[in-house]
Parts: C-alpha cells; structure tokens; sequence
C-alpha cells in the first residue's frame, strides 16, 4: 500500500470574507474529491480570509499511480477560478 499525501498552500485574491473563502474552497474541495478520489481536509489558517492551507490524501497499490493522482491534484489548482497554489509539498510513504 502507498500513501501520498500533500500539503497545499492556497491563495484566494478575490476573497472578501471568511464567507467567500469557505464557498471558493468547499467547491474546490468537492471538485478534489469527485475527479480524483482523494481525501481533503483544510489543516490551517483556518481564521484567514484570504489563505489556506489543505492536505490531501490519496491511497493505492501503485507507487507510479499516486505520484500521478498527486501531480494532477497540483496542476487542477491552476486551473481554478479565484484560487492559486502558492506552494505545495508532497511525501510519498
């Protein structure tokens, strides 16, 4: 068995208030888990309005397979709307 995990640091320039952060990353969340079928999970700055810090997590037999999943997981956050990775790190156990 091997577990990826990901510890992603988000930015979200449109954010105005803990309101508007919670809708941009509920749906960036949901979308997370229903195109890669990865655990999610917002581990800190939990208090900011305009930054987060997410863990995802993802379990497979293939060692190649969740280094896949993972790089595809950082490479979506790109391409969200109002939300920008701005740093990430990644542990292969």
């Amino acid at each position: 068995m091997i577990i990826g995990a990901l510890r992603l640091h988000i930015y979200l320039p449109e954010s105005q208030s803990l309101k508007d952060k919670r809708q941009v990353l509920q749906s960036y969340k949901e979308k997370l888990r229903r195109k890669f079928q990865v655990s999610v999970c917002e581990l800190e700055k939990q208090d900011s309005w305009r930054e987060s810090i997410l863990g995802v997590a993802y379990i497979n037999s293939s060692r190649v397979q969740v280094e896949k999943v993972l790089d595809n997981v950082i490479s979506f956050g790109d391409m969200v709307k109002n939300l920008e990775v701005l740093n990430f790190e990644k542990e292969i156990l």
